[in-house]
């Protein structure tokens, strides 16, 4: 009876280990966060440890109230995300890095709609981001965002709402909230990937 217990507790480690080594191998690298603005940050991380997984992009509610936050514009076409993305060089230059994604979509002349979350204290919501569709355009030609990241740029995503912006997308028919407030301000966020990875 006992070495029946043990040939079966052998099995179920055995069974069990692929699964936690599994975990192990592709869990996701930890959110690199920015400074808070008004109650809110943003952070930026990869949805995998290393340089194959999409980017992760996170909203995070470090206030006491809670918050509703423009994100983005929707039509038919798509939604049209207001992160802004750009390839961080050594001397500090900044390349604008497009998202060429199906998240991307400029909306259409049609109706467009403001896409507005609510994050309560302490929540937080992610966003991810193809690496494949993000890419720097150079006289025509596309550079892809891991062709910089091998040449040791760093990833920097920010994102700005101002008043004007929230009076608008109001008469685009957000209601306003009945708790808590609409956010505005200006976040940003790197994560910088060693060249080693690569």
């Amino acid at each position: 009876m006992t070495r029946k217990k043990t040939l079966c507790s052998t099995c179920f480690a055995l069974c069990l280990f692929p699964i936690l080594l599994s975990a192990n191998c592709f869990a996701a690298d930890p959110i690199t966060w920015g400074a808070a603005d008004g109650g809110l940050r943003l952070g930026l991380g990869t949805e995998q440890a290393g340089t194959n997984g999409n980017l992760r992009v996170a909203l995070d509610n470090v206030g006491f109230t809670d918050l509703s936050v423009l994100v983005a514009m929707k039509s038919e076409e798509g939604v049209c995300y207001l992160f802004q993305f750009s390839a961080v060089a050594a001397d500090g230059r900044h390349l604008p890095i497009a998202n060429w994604g199906p998240n991307s979509c400029p909306p259409s002349a049609g109706l467009v709609l403001p896409e507005v979350i609510r994050l309560a204290p302490g929540a937080t919501r992610e966003f991810a981001f193809a690496r494949r569709h993000l890419l720097y355009m150079k006289g025509g030609n596309e550079i892809t965002l891991d062709s910089l990241l091998r040449q040791g740029y760093a990833l920097s995503v920010s994102v700005e709402v101002q008043q004007k912006n929230l009076d608008g997308a109001v008469m685009g028919g957000i209601p306003r909230p009945t708790t808590g407030r609409l956010w505005t301000g200006r976040l940003a966020a790197s994560l910088h990937f060693p060249k080693s990875a690569y």
